[in-house]
């Protein structure tokens, strides 16, 4: 009994160190890509949605305290007519800003739940002279954030740009190939999320400094017919997916398993229960006239009398036809009389 007990006591005290491994080993939480990861990276290419370029003078037109001059009545030769439709342009002359560019990305293809986290924009150049590109050397731009709404398809105006704000700015660098220029979008986008007007950015010269004295100007494609566009490489963040596991799975209802799999025999106690089915009705059928058995003789016994009474009926008619027609007590009468 003592050994029994013992033997017990061990049971029960590994059974509780298993249950215990078990419960630590279930509150755990993954760090991985399956346990802990709550959102997917995902990277894809999209165009833009503003293109405009203004002509920057010293001193704004409409800021003055004339405010903006009325259209002139004759057609002046502008921008739109200097330069080939569809370029964007941005330069400087001695150390003044003559030109700036405003683009916006097309942000709105991004899902309804995407994070945005970064983005670099591709923005080729038109390296010919005819196009404006002047000193493509001398360049120094940098990206702005812009403040206030800017209107898409403006070409060359001479009225007041859209605000910008260079506080928040990005270096704009040209690729080994010198047939674009690439802006990294961070900066503007931690703006964008800290609540900053998500309207884009300007590309202005960088002014100021002695070595940004030169005559410069860049020509950029924008919706130009057969050229390279502009593009954005955007990255995002999306909710992942939530893991399935078994242990996640709906259980299977049991009158679905029973229909699909094939029909379950009745038990012999509930067959027994099932009252029988009613036996068809049986229609009476004709009697026979006769019907001859060796047990019981014949059914109709008077068809043997048959031939008697026929009989019978021979000898009355033969002594009915036979006989003197003549009444009997005529004929006594006519007797008496002759004697």
């Amino acid at each position: 009994m003592a050994r029994r007990r013992l033997w017990v006591l061990a049971a029960t005290a590994l059974a509780g160190l298993l249950a215990v491994g078990t419960a630590d080993a279930g509150t755990g939480t993954g760090t991985g890509s399956a346990g802990g990861a709550t959102t997917t990276t995902r990277t894809v290419k999209v165009g833009d949605d503003t293109e405009a370029w203004y002509q920057v003078l010293p001193i704004g037109i409409c800021s003055t305290p004339l405010g903006c001059p009325p259209p002139l009545p004759l057609p002046v030769p502008g921008p739109d007519t200097i330069y080939p439709a569809g370029t964007l342009h941005v330069g400087a002359a001695l150390g003044v800003e003559i030109s700036r560019t405003y683009l916006r990305p097309a942000l709105y293809s991004l899902p309804a739940d995407a994070t945005l986290t970064d983005a670099v924009a591709t923005i080729p150049i038109d390296s010919d002279i005819k196009a404006g590109t002047i000193d493509a050397g001398s360049a120094d731009i940098q990206a702005c954030l812009v403040t206030a709404p800017v209107t898409d398809g403006v070409q060359g105006s001479l009225e007041d740009p859209p605000a910008v704000d260079c506080n928040v700015k990005s270096k704009v660098t040209t690729t080994v190939s010198g047939d674009a220029l690439t802006v990294d979008l961070a900066p503007l986008i931690a703006a964008w999320h800290a609540g900053k007007p998500d309207s884009g950015f300007a590309l202005v010269p960088v002014l100021g400094s002695l070595g940004n004295l030169a005559v410069w100007q860049l020509a950029l494609n924008g919706r130009m017919a057969g050229a390279p566009h502009i593009s954005y490489e955007v990255t995002y963040t999306v909710p992942a997916a939530p893991a399935v596991t078994p242990t996640s799975a709906a259980p299977v209802p049991v009158a679905s398993t029973a229909a699909v799999g094939p029909p379950q025999a009745i038990p012999p106690a509930v067959a027994a229960v099932v009252p029988p089915a009613a036996p068809a009705p049986v229609l009476a059928e004709p009697q026979p006239v006769a019907q001859v058995t060796s047990t019981t003789g014949f059914k109709y016994s008077a068809v043997f009398l048959m031939p008697l009474a026929f009989l019978f009926a021979l000898a009355f008619l033969g002594r009915t036809f036979t006989r003197d027609a003549t009444p009997r007590g005529t004929a006594d009468g006519e007797l008496k009389r002759r004697n």
